[in-house]
C-alpha cells in the first residue's frame, strides 16, 4: 500500500476568512513485494527469491519466505497476522496475494552460532482457510435444508467473530435430510457439505467464505517470486 506522510504548516491568514493550516503530504510507493506481519512492514528484511505460496481448495494454503535480521531486532511470533502484496509502480497497482497468520518460525544463525550478529528467520504461514479449523460445530440441522443454507448458518455462528463475511455462497439443488455435526471442526463440516453436492469451499484473502460449484472456481495453484515479480 502507498505510505502517506503529512506535515502541517504554520497557520496563515486567508484574507477576511480567518487563519487556516496548509498540510503537505508525501506519498511513497513501495515496489515489488510488500510483507506486513502483525501490522509491521517487514519488506526491507525480505530475502529476494525466497517466497513460495501454495493454495489448495478445501484446505489450508501456505506461504514460506526468509527474513534477514543482521541487527537481531526482528521479532515474529506464531499467530501474528500476515499480508503479502504485489505492488507495481507504473501504472501503480497493489494486489493482496496472500493473507493469513504466521504458523512456524525457524531462527538460524551462521554455523549455528547464536552469538553471531546475523541471523535469518524462516517464516511459514497458513492462509485464512485455517480459521475454519479453530472452531467446533455441535449442531443438528433438521431435514429440508439446502447445503448453502447450512454453510451460511455455520459461517454466521462460528466464523463471523473472526471477521469472516459471506462471499458467493450457493445453495445447491439437493435438499438434505437430517444433518448432525458432533463437535467437528468447521473445516470438516464444510468438507462434508461440499461432498454432498460436489462443491468446494474456501475463505479468501479478504476473509470472505465461498461455497460454490467447482466449475465456478479456479483450480489450486502455487507460485514463487519468479512468477510474480
Amino acid at each position: 500500500m502507498p505510505i502517506i506522510e503529512c506535515q502541517a504548516q504554520p497557520r496563515i491568514l486567508n484574507g477576511g476568512f480567518g487563519p487556516f493550516r496548509r498540510v503537505t503530504c508525501t506519498i511513497t510507493l513501495v515496489a515489488g513485494l510488500e510483507i506486513t506481519i502483525g501490522g509491521e512492514d517487514r519488506s526491507s528484511a525480505y530475502r529476494p527469491k525466497s517466497l513460495s505460496i501454495k493454495e489448495d481448495l478445501n484446505s489450508r494454503g501456505t506461504a514460506s519466505f526468509i527474513l534477514e535480521d543482521p541487527a537481531n531486532d526482528i521479532t515474529v511470533a506464531p499467530g501474528e497476522s500476515l499480508d503479502i502484496r504485489k505492488n507495481i509502480l507504473s501504472p501503480y497497482s497493489s494486489s493482496l496475494i496472500f493473507s493469513g497468520t504466521v504458523d512456524v518460525i525457524d531462527e538460524k544463525w551462521p554455523a549455528m552460532d547464536i552469538t553471531s550478529p546475523f541471523k535469518e528467520l524462516r517464516v511459514k504461514a497458513v492462509d485464512n482457510n485455517a480459521i475454519a479449523s479453530r472452531f467446533l460445530v455441535a449442531r443438528r440441522y433438521e431435514a429440508g435444508s439446502l447445503p448453502g443454507e447450512i454453510a451460511e448458518d455455520i459461517r454466521d455462528r462460528y466464523l463471523s467473530s473472526e471477521g469472516v463475511t459471506a462471499g458467493n455462497i450457493e445453495n445447491g439443488e439437493i435438499t438434505l435430510g437430517q444433518v448432525d455435526f458432533n463437535f467437528e471442526s468447521v473445516a470438516d463440516a464444510l468438507n462434508e457439505l461440499s461432498e454432498f453436492v460436489g462443491f468446494i469451499w474456501y475463505i479468501d484473502h479478504d476473509r470472505k467464505l465461498y461455497f460454490q460449484d467447482r466449475d465456478t472456481t479456479s483450480a489450486s495453484f502455487g507460485y514463487s517470486d519468479g512468477d510474480i515479480m
